[in-house]
């Protein structure tokens, strides 16, 4: 806009030189007016910094301390940045304007040359292509996020209600009983007793084939679940069988494995794997369930081993009908209060929980979608400015196909297409930047969504769109206009 907005200034620079004025005068006072106007910026900015602040907070879940803006640290960049966005902004049109013939201002015959329709167009498409980056970052991470949370986990989190039992022990000898009392419920469909539930932290155990301990012996995540978790979750037996309670030995001294776990120790098949035993206590392999995934989808499935083991159950974990859920959570609050008085009743569902794993990736969400708002903003203020200097200097061109009979709709697309393919090349320049910045970035997920290239396309159409809708406000005003008053401009 600083140049642009200079040749309108080219009279008044022709008076000052006739008047008296020398170069270094004019060049101080443009120097000066654009530092003064970058100055003023900063302070506008610092109060709207305290006013968004709380909100940004909120956003980005992070700590800022507002006392951080008076820091010298963040003072003295500041204040160096700004004075150098006020000479650099400055400095061109206080050469350009000074560097005029005081007798060819005065006489009309300025002509600013292609130089300075270069630099306007460059810094439009510098915007654009910045502004084409974040849409498409932005795209990318809302479809990221889209795609993890409809990819099948390999169990059902949904409608699980869960207690913490958070000492320890308390289940140990009565969780039969203490599931019982709330499956009392009809609200309440299935229950199970586990020291973890998916999207919770588990613990590993060392584990190897009996009698190959040195080759194959490794840490697994190890899961402590009654003989109800399989059903409870909805995770299905690919070979040999769950945990049965008329089996006592199922009890503490049965093993089942997920398909990573098998693989792990070298089997081939989930069949083959059933019927093994593990540790020098040769514990059986009684089953093999399909993997599912614990973490979120930033992670891979890892092998696991569950085991009946009931002094470690802190979690009971329920299947219940939403329809009164409120009178669900009353009834399970009950029976905790009336079997564990004075200890504090804790729950919540597995499904918020597990989507609190994503929490990093929606914030960045939120973030790209308002810097990316911001960059768009500043961009076709640019292009605006771009628009309205551009049908200032084709006034005269616009008149007169305007009396050779061209339409309003004519002189609008001739206008607007000349700004489209400078926002078309922005976002030539975007794609590979926000290529590389999307791969990356996706590279951080074990179950990611291949590269979107219609998000690509969608992303090119939007800043489009953006700017045809920025433009043709000046480009339908000076298509309206009066030919007669345009062929008397100047």
């Amino acid at each position: 806009l600083s140049p642009a907005r200079a040749i309108r200034r080219a009279a008044e620079v022709g008076v000052r030189k006739a008047a008296g004025a020398t170069r270094r005068q004019l060049v101080l006072q443009f120097l000066g007016e654009a530092l003064v106007t970058a100055f003023l910026s900063l302070v506008l900015a610092a109060s709207l910094v305290l006013l968004v602040l709380p909100a940004f907070k909120t956003l980005a879940g992070a700590a800022i301390d507002e006392s951080a803006l008076l820091d010298i640290g963040t003072v003295a960049p500041l204040v160096g940045l700004t004075f150098l966005v006020g000479i650099l902004s400055g400095l061109f049109p206080a050469l350009f304007l000074a560097s005029f013939q005081p007798v060819a201002v005065l006489k009309g015959r300025l002509r600013t040359g292609p130089a300075g329709a270069r630099l306007r167009r460059a810094l439009v498409v510098a915007q654009f292509a910045i502004s084409g980056t974040l849409i498409i970052a932005t795209l990318i991470v809302a479809g990221q996020i889209g795609f993890m949370r409809r990819q099948p986990l390999g169990f059902a989190k949904e409608q699980k209600l869960v207690v913490n039992f958070r000492t320890w022990g308390l289940l140990t000898e009565n969780f039969e009983a203490v599931k019982t009392e709330f499956l009392r419920h009809p609200s309440i469909l299935a229950a199970t007793a586990c020291s973890g539930v998916p999207g919770k932290g588990i613990n590993r155990t060392y584990y190897f084939p009996t009698g190959l301990q040195a080759e194959k012996g490794q840490a697994l995540r190890s899961l402590r679940a009654d003989h109800d978790f399989f059903e409870v979750f909805e995770i299905p037996v690919v070979a040999g069988r769950g945990f049965r309670k008329d089996i006592a030995t199922d009890t503490y001294d049965a093993l089942v494995l997920n398909e990573q776990g098998a693989r792990a120790f070298g089997w081939t098949s989930a069949e083959e794997a059933v019927g093994e035993t593990m540790t020098d206590r040769r514990v059986p392999v009684v089953g093999v369930v399909k993997d599912f995934h614990w973490w979120g989808l930033q992670r891979p499935i890892e092998p696991m081993v569950v085991r009946v083991a009931p002094d470690l159950f802190r979690y009971i974990a329920m299947r219940v009908d939403t329809k009164d859920l409120a009178g669900t959570i009353a009834h399970v609050k009950s029976v905790y209060d009336r079997l564990y008085p004075g200890e504090i009743f804790e729950y919540f569902f597995v499904d918020e929980a597990f989507d609190r794993q994503y929490a990093a990736e929606v914030r960045m969400g939120a973030l790209f979608r308002a810097f990316t708002g911001v960059a768009l903003f500043i961009a076709c203020l640019g292009l605006f400015g771009l628009a309205a200097h551009t049908a200032e200097q084709r006034t005269k061109e616009i008149g007169i196909r305007k009396t050779l009979g061209a339409s309003v709709a004519g002189i609008v697309g001739l206008l607007n297409r000349e700004f489209a393919k400078w926002v078309l090349l922005a976002n030539v320049i975007a794609w590979p930047a926000a290529y590389f910045v999307g791969r990356k970035w996706l590279e951080n997920f074990a179950v990611r969504m291949p590269m979107p290239w219609g998000l690509f396309v969608l992303a090119t159409v939007l800043a489009l769109a953006v700017a045809q809708v920025t433009v043709s406000w000046q480009s339908v005003r000076a298509a309206t206009a009066d030919p007669v008053d345009s062929l008397r401009y100047e």
